[in-house]
């Protein structure tokens, strides 16, 4: 199996980078002679592709990078991959090419994290653990795009799309700018953090809790990615504390609390910029949508369920989020 895997694998990438069709590499002999499937998976970033190759007995995922080259972005994300794979955090990676654009790791065959297995206490303990391990990788020299430099790319773009109140925009920005000159003047330790703790980046099971994408990693106070994480899930006052003492091994402090709030004073904010520009992006794949913007807003909950949910979310929704993050945002 494990020369089978090689050799296919060499001329999967061999294709690749000759710039073959995927049809054309799907009819390979190789892979029908020996019984394999390859399935597009969605999921991928532009510049990648990720596929599934399934055989009788095993399943592997493939990703391909199709850029020219890596960037050190791209190259933090592999070494974070690798080193949680090490750990047992990621999926067992079994392959990476010498020019870094191809990796063959493991197939998970289980759902992505629910709302519901994410607010079970022994899940939020599982879970906690996992971040923290997380947390202790070290070692690339790479910092990683900081919160700040996304926000004002961010809306820099949305604010010349027009979709969104200018003012509101604007706005946003400067609130991020403020809360996180705040921050600035608490005590902690930068770590790489995930930077992308949503549901569809965890896999809960009985035995292990794995993370994937680390594409948003980067330099930043660890509360940036339990903030993150629990306001995806929904959680509430007595489910944030239960996550934060099993993080910390202890109660927090009265600061540690005041940076925990403004980490998602600081999240709501920036995602009413970040959702603004995927609801642009959704009506540049689909040109005949339209957008309501009187539609009445729904509850934070609502949003986080149709997102763990569902797989295809359209303009509409990325707008409506945008429009709520801004005001929860006003109202922390």
């Amino acid at each position: 199996m494990k020369t089978l895997i090689t050799c296919l694998l060499s001329l999967i990438l061999n294709c690749a980078s000759a710039s073959t069709p995927m049809q054309e590499i799907l009819d390979l002999s190789i892979i029908k002679d020996n019984g394999f499937i390859v399935k597009e998976l969605k999921g991928g970033l532009s510049g990648t592709s990720i596929y599934k190759l399934e055989s009788q007995d095993r399943s592997y995922v493939l990703r391909l990078h199709l850029d020219s080259e890596t960037t050190p972005q791209d190259d933090l994300e592999q070494f974070c991959a690798l080193e949680g794979s090490k750990k047992g955090l990621s999926p067992y990676i079994y392959y990476v090419s010498d020019d870094k654009m191809s990796v063959l790791m493991e197939f998970i065959n289980t759902p992505t994290l629910t709302l519901k297995v994410a607010k079970e206490s022994v899940n939020i303990k599982k879970i906690a653990d996992v971040i923290k391990k997380a947390h202790q990788i070290n070692g690339h020299p790479t910092i990683g795009e900081s919160l700040i430099s996304k926000a004002k790319r961010c809306h820099e773009i949305v604010l010349n799309h027009g979709l969104g109140p200018k003012n509101e925009i604007n706005s946003a920005l400067e609130f991020i700018k403020d809360k996180l000159e705040e921050l600035s003047t608490y005590d902690y330790e930068k770590i790489h953090v995930h930077g992308d703790l949503n549901p569809r980046n965890i896999f809960v099971m009985e035995d292990r809790v794995l993370l994937i994408d680390w594409a948003e990693t980067t330099l930043e106070d660890p509360f940036y990615d339990l903030t993150y994480f629990a306001m995806k899930l929904g959680y509430n006052q007595n489910e944030e504390m239960l996550l934060l003492t099993s993080y910390l091994k202890r109660n927090p402090t009265h600061e540690e609390l005041k940076r925990f709030a403004l980490h998602k004073k600081i999240h709501q904010a920036f995602w009413s910029l970040t959702n603004l520009y995927l609801a642009d992006v959704e009506l540049k794949k689909n040109p005949s949508a339209k957008i309501d913007k009187n539609k009445e807003l729904k509850s934070w909950e609502y949003y986080q369920n149709l997102s763990a949910d569902c797989e295809d979310l359209d303009a509409q929704y990325f707008y409506e989020l945008s429009r709520l993050n801004y005001k929860l945002s006003e109202q922390m």
